[in-house]
């Protein structure tokens, strides 16, 4: 319409039909009106990409949520994963400790980082084998000895667990070793071992509780060094709660069967799974209290850990 109107006004001026002052007041008359129509064309149009963008907008938003609440799921059932010592997923444990109140003068120190990865090979379709190595780095203070610090012995433990359960329960059997890599002589025992160990575990919607046995024989190393034959016990019970968050209590139960003498800690844990980018982390902290020990053993402790959780590649 506002190109008629520029094409009648045209032609009006060039054969003279109105006079001055009737061109002006058309002109404006015009104006208004195709300032009129463009503004609500614009109007118009901005309507619809506001309309288009809303829609973007809550269908991002959507999608947003969507992801946070997979994440979310996701983040739940790895703690429960986590719970579960037979569970088929590849972790890194990182756990420092720190114990109190050992040595002659009930002031020393021990700390000790363990790194712990635990990886599941599938054999076949009926069995899982379970790979637990355990490595220590150590330092101790005032323990009637000078300073020590460095490597710790390694344990390496094998689970060859059935893939079903029965009844609801689950289980695996195999070999642990000790092997004597202690960097210096107060951190290791300086012996080789072996013996057997095995697990058997219950786990429901929110409950995870079992227990983990091994018993290590001596076989062979330093003869001045004293024999092995321990006992290792290690009750658990683990509460799953909402938010991806658990709560564990366990004991790490030893008893030496050459010297009668028994180190009986209860540890309590609160653990939290996260995501960091695209891999999940639990962070977890909490204490101990040793309910029995040797002489010279510490009276409690703290624990900090993170558990990174890797693809599975096998």
């Amino acid at each position: 319409m506002c190109a008629l109107y520029h094409k009648w006004l045209k032609k009006a001026i060039e054969n003279e039909v109105w006079g001055p002052l009737f061109m002006v007041e058309d002109r404006i008359v015009l104006w208004y009106n195709c300032t009129q129509e463009k503004f609500e064309n614009k109007e118009k149009d901005m309507n619809k990409y506001v309309g288009m963008l809303a829609g973007v907008g809550v269908l991002f938003a959507g999608a947003v949520n969507a992801g946070d609440a997979d994440k979310a799921k996701a983040a739940a059932e790895i703690s429960k994963q986590l719970s579960n010592p037979l569970a088929k997923i590849i972790n890194m444990p990182l756990q420092q400790n720190w114990d109190y109140g050992a040595g002659p003068n009930d002031d020393g120190q021990h700390y000790y980082l363990q790194i712990q990865p635990v990886i599941p090979v599938e054999l076949g379709t009926d069995w899982t084998m379970l790979s637990r190595t355990i490595f220590k780095l150590e330092n101790e203070h005032n323990m009637g000895y000078d300073s020590a610090t460095g490597l710790g012995d390694v344990s390496q433990t094998f689970f060859f667990a059935p893939n079903g359960n029965f009844h609801g329960w689950l289980g695996g059997v195999g070999p642990v070793f000790l092997i004597p890599l202690a960097s210096q002589p107060e951190l290791g025992s300086k012996k080789w071992g072996a013996g057997p160990s095995a697990i058997v575990l219950r786990q429901t919607e929110h409950w995870t509780y079992g227990l983990l046995a091994s018993h290590t024989w001596s076989f062979a190393g330093n003869e001045n060094r004293p024999d092995i034959n321990s006992t290792f016990l290690q009750p658990f019970i683990a509460r799953q709660l909402p938010g991806a968050w658990s709560v564990t209590a366990a004991s790490e139960y030893s008893y030496d069967w050459n010297t009668d003498e028994e180190i009986f800690p209860v540890n309590l844990m609160v653990a939290k799974v996260v995501h960091i980018g695209k891999m999940p982390v639990s962070f977890s902290v909490g204490g101990r209290y040793y309910l029995d020990k040797p002489s010279g053993g510490p009276d409690w402790g703290l624990r900090g850990m993170v558990t990174l959780v890797l693809p599975n590649i096998f």
